[in-house]
């Protein structure tokens, strides 16, 4: 729970989106070294929550906080995904854009 100016907030709803996913991978964000030299080729970003369930970019997933009013932790991981079999070692960059409501 947090509370702001007498408002008790008790969740928040995390959405994250991007303008780069993969070709054919809604919810891939791309790895925009790819053209580069030393880029990973055939690899992109997943988003994950912090039970390690895949994120859907675009639509929110629910962070219910603690019963006490201190410090809260929105938890989320990362993990490099190949849909295909051609990935190629190298440098990999993705960026997603988030935005919290809070409940």
């Amino acid at each position: 729970m947090l509370s702001q100016g007498g408002t008790t907030y008790s969740k928040a709803k995390v959405t994250f989106t991007t303008a780069n996913t993969m070709t054919g991978q809604t919810d891939l964000l791309k790895n925009t070294k790819e053209t580069e030299i030393g880029g990973a080729t055939g690899v992109g970003v997943r988003i994950l929550d912090s039970q390690s369930g895949e994120v859907t970019l675009g639509t929110p997933v629910v962070i219910t906080f603690n019963n006490t009013n201190s410090y809260q932790e929105l938890n989320f991981k990362a993990r490099m995904e190949s849909p295909s079999k051609d990935a190629t070692p190298g440098n990999v960059y993705a960026q997603a854009d988030y935005k919290i409501a809070y409940e």
